[in-house]
């Protein structure tokens, strides 16, 4: 509901880091949006890992990172965090901006996601077998829409508040299982901890999971140190004997909210100070590696011109066309000009500049089965 966010409104936030951006990928015949935060000191070399981290109903995507504090793990653990930006439309349950988690609103998030990761590949030199999702409420839902219709894509995910729809859960399939990681209040206002009859109740949705990952059906619990006895509520650990796959942190007493986060939010009901969800998250998280994760589709700007397929982007009397045999070439100025075109006939080929004025070009590689791309370059 939009009241669990509200409060955030009035927090101050600070300025975003320089090495955080917000981007624009057309999906579904809409731009649709979101940021991305890589931690200190990255060079766009390495493979991280990347969590995707979903806002609830009504919040959006810099809420979330404010509330979840998701950027200081990023920068402590060297890892990117995404935070998908959701649309506005009607579904069962209001108007706002949401995920399609099995609501019938006719948005394809799915696909969206599934677009953002190829993007990220792309151009940020991620590993594929490390990209996990995490959200709250209608977020949570959503990373539970992932695992079951993009588990090709997902490591591990971690729902708070979340649930998954009834409907969603009797068609799950894929396959691959990730581990799921599960936070919620047993007073939970909004998203209910007994279920309803449009998702089940908290523990049939783990022994769901539990189910799928063959563990055994015996349930552990471990209560955690109550640690901030002011806060209202505990926090239990239940787990599955002989299975580290599926474990649920049930807040006892605890609200619609995200424990240890930036805020309070009264009306949502407790917040758990006794653990911190991220970093309980992340620590999940870093535990998995998808065996068999799906390739990446899209070759970017960015991705080639760090692959020296296209080099110098700042030249002088050449220009370098690398493993791009097949490709049409062609070189414009800003107006649109062509100056240079040419289908490239060997895997290693030079084009002599000398006589090119100085100044920005765009490079339009148009390849034969897919979308071209275009790279600025310039002459010196």
């Amino acid at each position: 509901m939009k009241y669990v966010f509200l409060l955030l409104f009035a927090l101050i936030l600070t300025p975003l880091a320089a090495q955080e951006e917000e981007r624009e990928i057309f999906h579904d015949g809409e731009i649709r949006t979101y940021w991305v935060h890589t931690p200190d000191g990255y060079t766009g070399e390495g493979g991280l890992p990347v969590v995707l981290n979903f806002h609830g109903f009504g919040s959006n995507a810099t809420e979330q990172r404010v509330y979840t504090r998701f950027n200081l793990l990023a920068d402590r653990e060297n890892f990117i965090v995404v935070y998908p930006q959701g649309t506005v439309a009607t579904i069962p349950i209001g108007t706002g901006n949401h995920w399609n988690a099995g609501f019938a609103s006719g948005v394809d998030d799915v696909g969206f996601v599934d677009k953002i990761i190829d993007r990220l590949w792309s151009e940020y030199d991620i590993d594929l077998s490390r990209v996990y999702a995490t959200g709250m409420s209608n977020g949570g839902f959503m990373a539970y829409t992932l695992a079951c219709e993009l588990s090709e894509r997902i490591a591990a995910i971690a729902s708070v508040t979340g649930n998954i729809t009834i409907a969603q859960l009797a068609s799950c399939t894929g396959e691959y299982i990730p581990p799921v990681m599960q936070f919620h209040g047993t007073e939970d206002p909004v998203v209910s901890y007994q279920g309803s009859d449009f998702y089940p109740s908290v523990p049939a949705l783990m022994d769901f999971w539990a189910e799928r990952h063959g563990c055994l059906t015996e349930t552990m619990e471990e209560n955690l140190e109550d640690k901030r006895q002011s806060d209202g509520s505990t926090a239990t650990l239940v787990t599955y004997e002989e299975c580290n796959d599926v474990l649920l942190y049930r807040i006892n007493n605890g609200g619609h909210t995200w424990p240890d986060a930036t805020v309070d939010l009264p009306e949502a009901g407790s917040t758990n100070r006794d653990i911190n969800a991220s970093s309980l998250i992340w620590a999940f998280f870093s535990s998995y590696e998808h065996p068999n994760p799906a390739a990446g589709r899209v070759t970017s700007t960015e991705r080639i011109a760090r692959q020296r397929r296209v080099y110098p982007t700042l030249f002088d009397s050449h220009l370098v066309l690398r493993d791009l045999e097949g490709v049409k070439a062609v070189l414009m100025d800003q107006s649109g000009r062509v100056w240079k075109e040419q289908t490239i006939t060997s895997n290693l080929m030079t084009w002599e500049m000398v006589s090119l004025a100085s100044g920005l070009y765009l490079l339009r590689l148009q390849f034969p089965n897919r979308e071209p791309e275009t790279i600025k370059v310039i002459k010196l």
